[in-house]
């Protein structure tokens, strides 16, 4: 219980793989508007700033 867990181990992000991040993400939104069938969805979605919690 005491003991430190392991360290973190980073990679570095190139351009390329910063891109392909960049190119999964677009398609996840893509793929949301065709499900839901609402491009702006995600703008009518309400914020929350850290540590706030949604109401149930």
């Amino acid at each position: 219980m005491n003991q430190r867990p392991e360290p973190t181990t980073f990679i570095a992000i190139t351009p390329t793989m910063r891109q392909l991040i960049e190119n999964v993400v677009e398609d996840l939104m893509l793929l949301l508007d065709e499900i839901d069938g609402d491009v702006d969805c995600e703008d009518e979605a309400p914020r929350f700033a850290a540590g706030d919690t949604p109401a149930p």
